[in-house]
């Protein structure tokens, strides 16, 4: 009898494998002809990917097969200056396995909330406001931050769904919906202040998201956006900051084009050099028509331009090639990862030979231990499950954020590995 019971698991387990792998080698998704900002015809790729990898996909088996790739190109519009995907992955493949992305377990995600909450508090005026409004509010640990500042707090994200309850607090009240489905007549107050931290990154069409918010809002109504910053990403060379799940790249033009285009004007800005370069920005609707405030310098003029990115796409490059290189005479050698990033599978991909020489991905995080990633075949083990650490080598693998890398550095050294491999000079 429990030589069936097992054979029955194994069974279903192996069912539950393929079809897991079926799903994501069925990839739907649309395809863009025209920049979402200004409607201009795409122009040819700056940078083409064939066989991309989806990212952020956690599996609890082994897979070696070729899964969840999708062929990729980035666009740079020469008009309005965004930066933009052109095939766009379905939300409900993307999400579809439970998002796990949380800002209160992160601590680069948190104090990048801080630095926002810093330039918010500059120009939200003093005194207590009606409502404010997150948009996608994920765990609502930004909205949280303004508990002292508003008698009614409101937040929004899919996420969140039948599970409103679970999230429910006092002066809080949560719409487990996207925001492009929410009557704001229903509310029964008007919204002083609308935030919303990533999440125009990830929206299909951010000019009706934009447009939206503004007509949700009224002439004293400020908006206060956070989002991965073009300049800065082409700047540093960090192109492995383009994957899936980010459909939009904006520049500060091309914000500044888009709210000019849809009645609003841009009040300020800033930029958060350690996590994503974000672009903090602060905005309203329009006061004076025909106003045309010009934020952005002959600096930015000067990054957004097909020669500039394409010797910084090849310096990437050159990067990553001298880390495959330096992994590769490395081969008798114990290599260990430490840090299994959401968007280790596109550091991966970049890496000639991939991450083929690495033992296994060191991460403090027990959820993950034991998991591998649906693309990447290479376990996530604990700290106390990779043995001695004085005569191995060490790769960072989580290299997306400069303020998280920062951090990861002093708990490598203290580890005592023998070396640490660096893919990319941005600590």
């Amino acid at each position: 009898m429990m030589c069936r019971v097992t054979g029955l698991r194994d069974h279903f387990k192996s069912y539950s494998i393929l079809k897991i792998i079926d799903k994501y080698n069925n990839i739907n998704f649309t395809s863009r002809r025209n920049c979402v900002v200004c409607s201009s015809s795409l122009d040819d790729p700056l940078i083409v990917l064939p066989e991309f990898p989806l990212t952020e996909l956690y599996v609890p088996f082994k897979n070696t097969q070729k899964t969840a790739v999708l062929d990729q190109e980035f666009y740079l519009c020469r008009k309005c200056g965004l930066g933009q995907l052109k095939n766009l992955v379905s939300g409900e493949l993307l999400y579809s396995d439970g998002y796990v992305t949380r800002t209160s377990t992160s601590s680069s995600a948190t104090a990048a909330i801080h630095q926002f909450t810093e330039f918010i508090d500059e120009i939200l005026p003093d005194g207590k406001l009606d409502a404010i409004f997150d948009i996608g509010c994920n765990d609502n640990y930004l909205i949280k931050q303004f508990a002292q500042r508003s008698h009614n707090l409101f937040g929004n994200d899919p996420i969140i769904d039948s599970r409103v309850e679970d999230y429910k607090e006092s002066q809080l009240t949560l719409i487990g919906d996207f925001f492009e489905n929410i009557d704001f007549d229903t509310l029964g107050v008007n919204i002083d202040c609308f935030l919303c931290s990533h999440t125009l990154e990830h929206i299909v069409d951010p000019a009706s998201f934009l447009s939206k918010a503004l007509d949700a809002g009224n002439e004293n109504t400020l908006y206060f956006f956070q989002f991965p910053g073009l300049e800065g990403m082409i700047r540093d060379a960090h192109f492995d900051q383009i994957f899936h799940q980010h459909f939009n790249y904006f520049s500060l033009k091309s914000i500044q084009y888009l709210l000019s285009k849809l009645g609003g004007e841009l009040i300020d800005y800033r930029v958060n050099a350690y996590h994503w370069n974000s672009l903090m920005i602060a905005f309203r609707k329009t006061q004076t028509p025909a106003v045309n405030q010009i934020f952005f310098s002959d600096t930015c003029k000067t990054i957004l331009n097909k020669p500039f990115i394409l010797r910084q796409y090849e310096l990437f490059k050159q990067s990553m090639k001298i880390t495959s290189n330096r992994l590769k005479s490395l081969n008798n050698e114990r290599i260990l990862g430490y840090g299994a990033a959401l968007m280790l599978p596109v550091l991966d991909y970049h890496l000639e030979d991939g991450l083929s020489n690495v033992e296994a991905i060191i991460d403090e995080d027990l959820s993950k231990v034991g998991k591998y990633y649906l693309n990447v075949p290479i376990q996530i083990i604990s700290t106390k499950m990779a043995g001695r650490l004085e005569d191995s080598i060490v790769l960072l693998t989580a290299i997306n954020s400069t303020d998280a890398s920062r951090k990861i550095i002093p708990k490598l050294i203290d580890l005592k590995f023998r070396q640490i491999i660096i893919p990319l000079n941005l600590i």
